[in-house]
């Protein structure tokens, strides 16, 4: 079997695409602060942001593809901490490119739909970026930096996801369903849209990336835009949880330390072309309602 480099292994994608990849790949998850447990995949500390130690795990595994998932990506943790996020998300998303350029291998990289303001949805690729946020910019620089070091990379702007947590890393459903058991009000925004999709199939749209992209970018959104508040109610019915217990607010009246794009919906109509094929939401949560 191939050799697959995962970086941000114990995150919550990173998570969900090791425990789907190594059905057809020999997989390398790398961690910095949390080491996972697994019998089939091979856990390697790493210091991204370090460049001699990422020399030395791509010496050592000799790996025939990477898939680079590692990031600071809460808006909010960047925004406050500029400098730090930056050597994360953009300097060893660079030395990544250059490493993998090195060798000729393929390069996947995971950004956002937070490169855009969220004024003009839905989003194509070829849609010029916006981001109004310092994470949103640290990815939009990334990009770019990455297809100019090695423009075989493919750049996959991901969704909000939710779905199977890993052990250090949760799912923003979770939150739901904890509020949900316990009787509690939850309130959700009826004014902030994205275009959600589960991390395993989010793990699938990646792998197919690696499989059939070069050097371009792919969104791999969901088929249906939808609110939290409206995500929030489906999911109350899916899972037998009154909607009674949701309640409307709105973001634009919730202050945070990172803008917020109201609208992010991705269009991926290239990527369904590619043979994406992201299940209902309705799907999704049907599938996920007896595993969490």
């Amino acid at each position: 079997m191939k050799k697959l480099l995962v970086t941000g292994a114990s995150g919550f994608l990173g998570y969900n695409l090791c425990q789907y990849a190594q059905e057809n790949w020999q997989v390398y998850g790398s961690y910095y602060n949390h080491k996972l447990d697994s019998k089939n995949i091979n856990f390697v500390k790493v210091d991204v942001t370090n460049i001699d130690e990422l020399q030395t795990i791509f010496k050592q595994i000799k790996p025939d593809a990477v898939i680079h998932l590692a990031a600071a990506s809460k808006p909010n943790y960047c925004q406050n901490n500029p400098e730090d996020s930056y050597k994360i998300n953009v300097t060893a998303s660079g030395n990544i490119a250059k490493l993998c350029a090195d060798v000729n291998i393929p390069c996947v990289f995971t950004s956002t739909d937070l490169v855009f303001d969220g004024l003009n949805p839905p989003y194509k690729e070829s849609d010029p970026v916006s981001p109004i946020s310092y994470y949103g910019e640290q990815k939009v620089k990334a990009e770019q930096e990455m297809l100019i070091i090695y423009p075989k990379t493919v750049i996959c702007r991901m969704p909000l996801m939710f779905g199977i947590p890993s052990p250090y890393a949760a799912s923003f459903i979770d939150f739901f369903l904890k509020t949900f058991r316990e009787g509690k009000k939850l309130s959700l925004f009826t004014d902030e849209y994205r275009t959600p999709v589960s991390g395993l199939t989010a793990a699938k749209g990646l792998l197919l990336a690696l499989e059939k992209g070069e050097g371009e970018i792919i969104h791999l959104g969901g088929r249906k835009r939808v609110s939290r508040y409206e995500f929030g109610n489906l999911m109350a019915e899916v899972f037998n949880f009154s909607q009674d217990l949701i309640t409307p607010c709105l973001q634009k009246d919730v202050v945070m330390a990172a803008p917020r794009s109201p609208d992010t919906s991705l269009d991926s109509s290239k990527a369904f072309q590619l043979g994406y094929q992201p299940l209902s939401l309705r799907e999704e949560l049907e599938q996920l309602k007896n595993k969490i």
